[in-house]
């Protein structure tokens, strides 16, 4: 009796991909490991399975098959920029710098790939190189539309408003495809805004929206965004005093962290400027709108099925066992991200995306402190409208100002129920306040956190200078402190008149009446 034939490599990189689609991480992960040693110098490989590693947050071990992977094709153009490309997704934006300026410098990088480097020199603060990058790509590739966009907007940002309404006019009267106008119109608006044109802002953000909301998976993100909200009030409407007050005693494994906290808030609340001041603190590290909660620890924690369904009691029967599991991958997570330990530092996980997930925030470390960012919620609605947000099935409720205004309850009514159970770990903080007194606001919150105060959190501007701020307020928070966004809604009340009565109630709860 003949053995039977052993499968071919492809065939075994087949049955890995199909276990990873079907969610069999561990599974998948073994098969690619398995493959990798049976061809180690296959670097389409190497680079899939560090891919996919990054995504588990497993980043020391891709970044070792990227260095491999490196070595064995040290001249290969093409696999040198999906080696780039991949160390982007792996939160290592210097490195994929590093290897796309190599390539330039030794004239085999294309067009595509540039454009891909000037967007990192824009969020690395390194905007005269963006310019030159983005420049070469318009002026050797003029039909692409693309680079337009990016050319426009560091224009916006260098204050050259002229120039970039002119080049969006072009573009958007173009038939470039749809995400490209969408994105021109969006950008468009910002620019308008910026000259006081606050009518023209709106014509263009209506364009925007209006493409968006004509995408094929606009209806069905949109539906399940309202899908989600619905399940979340519910669940938030069975959370009780006694279920925080056992979470609060459970006896969990301690870390090595000198503490978990969390900035939370509306988008467009002053998290990301608040979230840069405090990452100067020595003594704190913060992560910046990392998907780790959201993606590998909430699911975990409410032990979704094959049902998906989202339910109080799936959180509060979570074992300690669990608990401590997830904690550890938690922290693990945003170690492996930031490529040092926590070991004795305040860890700051800065995300307003995870409003809505504060239940379980506080399932999970319930000695957490909660820092909470409000802002006048009718500016809120006016600069979160007014910006361009990709489809998902957060962003969806942006659509409409009427669909923005019901999220934005939402979130709010959610950090009101959950204020009134908590105990007094959380301290709220105004964007007009930290505008007005930048100081005294650092001074309150790291007060809050226990930390000692330390006069570099006010050298924030230079600290974040070539760091890579992962918000679409990048821009902005290198800026000098400013406050002419301090009662903008003003210039688009006829806008957002019809929908005032709804945000009432919000503003007398937070003080803004």
């Amino acid at each position: 009796m003949t053995d039977a034939p052993k499968p071919s490599s492809q065939t075994m990189l087949q049955n890995a991909q199909e276990l990873w689609k079907a969610g069999r991480v561990d599974e998948a992960m073994a098969a690619f490991e398995s493959l990798v040693q049976t061809e180690p110098n296959n670097v389409r490989l190497l680079v899939e399975f560090a891919q996919m590693l990054g995504q588990t947050y497993n980043i020391e071990r891709a970044d070792q098959l990227l260095e491999h992977a490196q070595k064995v094709a040290p001249e290969d153009g093409t696999i040198l920029a999906a080696i780039a490309n991949a160390y982007r997704q792996l939160f290592r934006p210097e490195k994929a710098i590093a290897i796309y300026e190599h390539l330039r410098e030794e004239q085999k990088l294309s067009l595509p790939h540039l454009g891909q480097l000037a967007t990192l020199y824009e969020r690395t603060n390194q905007r005269d190189e963006a310019l030159d990058a983005i420049r070469v790509c318009v002026e050797q590739a003029p039909s692409q539309p693309e680079p337009k966009v990016l050319l426009a907007r560091l224009q916006r940002q260098a204050g050259e408003l002229d120039a970039a309404e002119q080049l969006l006019g072009t573009l958007v009267s173009s038939n470039a495809p749809a995400t490209v106008l969408i994105h021109g119109w969006s950008e468009l608006a910002l620019v308008r805004d910026q000259q006081d044109d606050f009518g023209g802002a709106v014509e263009a953000i209506e364009k925007a929206k209006s493409m968006l909301r004509q995408l094929p998976e606009s209806e069905k993100q949109s539906k399940r965004s309202l899908a989600i909200n619905q399940a979340f009030a519910k669940l938030y409407s069975q959370v009780n005093q006694q279920a925080i007050a056992s979470w609060s005693n459970e006896r969990l494994e301690s870390h090595h962290c000198a503490g978990v906290a969390h900035l939370l808030g509306f988008p467009r609340s002053g998290t990301t400027l608040l979230e840069q001041v405090l990452d100067c603190h020595p003594q704190l590290r913060s992560a910046s709108e990392r998907a780790v909660f959201t993606k590998a620890i909430f699911p975990q924690m409410c032990q979704l099925g094959d049902q998906q369904e989202l339910t109080f009691a799936a959180i509060n029967s979570c074992s300690t066992e669990r608990i401590n599991r997830l904690r550890r991958r938690y922290l693990q997570a945003h170690e492996a991200i930031a490529g040092a330990s926590l070991n004795g530092l305040v860890h700051l996980d800065k995300n307003p995306n995870h409003t809505s997930l504060l239940v379980g925030l506080y399932r999970l470390f319930p000695e957490s402190r909660f820092v909470f960012a409000l802002r006048d919620p009718r500016d809120v609605i006016v600069s979160t409208y007014m910006r361009y947000f990709s489809l998902s099935e957060f962003s969806a409720s942006y659509l409409t100002w009427g669909s923005t205004c019901a999220l934005y309850a939402h979130e709010m009514n959610v950090w009101m129920r959950m204020r009134s159970l908590l105990p007094k770990n959380w301290i709220e903080i105004k964007y007009e306040d930290t505008v007005a007194d930048l100081e005294q606001t650092a001074r309150d919150v790291i007060s809050f956190l226990g930390l000692s105060w330390d006069d570099r959190v006010m050298k924030y501007r230079e600290h974040s200078s070539r760091k890579l701020v992962n918000s679409p307020t990048h821009a902005e928070v290198r800026k000098p402190v400013y406050q002419s966004s301090v009662g903008r809604w003003k210039n688009y009340e006829p806008q957002l008149g019809p929908y005032l009565s709804r945000l009432e109630h919000y503003v007398k709860a937070f003080g803004y009446d």
